[in-house]
């Protein structure tokens, strides 16, 4: 895991940006082609969902920033990167239900998309 001190990290205005809002998430909407995922599922048992999700994991773990968290301790921020992270989603659990999932990752795609 590699540690960045951020007073003096390249990133360190954006860190100031975001460090202290009550949300500090960022949300994109945008349109893919997933035809190679649903030609892969029509190959496999495999559900889109869990291809999809796979897929975003792994372009996610290639990029650092994404990979990056604010830790405190001794009352002091650390900006850590870890080598990889696993993903973190709701799905649907009933008609008015839904739960948070998270899945270890990396893994074989069977076994993510079992899990």
């Amino acid at each position: 895991m590699m540690h960045h001190d951020p007073t003096t990290w390249p990133r360190r205005h954006q860190y100031a940006f975001y460090r202290n809002q009550t949300n500090p998430y960022l949300g994109i909407t945008v349109r893919i082609s997933i035809s190679g995922l649903l030609e892969s599922r029509n190959q496999h048992t495999r559900k889109p969902f869990g291809l999809f999700l796979y897929a975003l994991t792994q372009a996610a773990n290639q990029i650092p920033q994404l990979r990056q968290r604010i830790r405190v301790k001794d009352e002091q921020d650390h900006v850590v990167e870890h080598q990889t992270v696993s993903p973190a989603f709701v799905v649907q659990a009933g008609e008015d239900l839904f739960n948070f999932a998270t899945v270890s990752f990396p893994q074989p795609l069977d076994t993510f998309c079992q899990a």
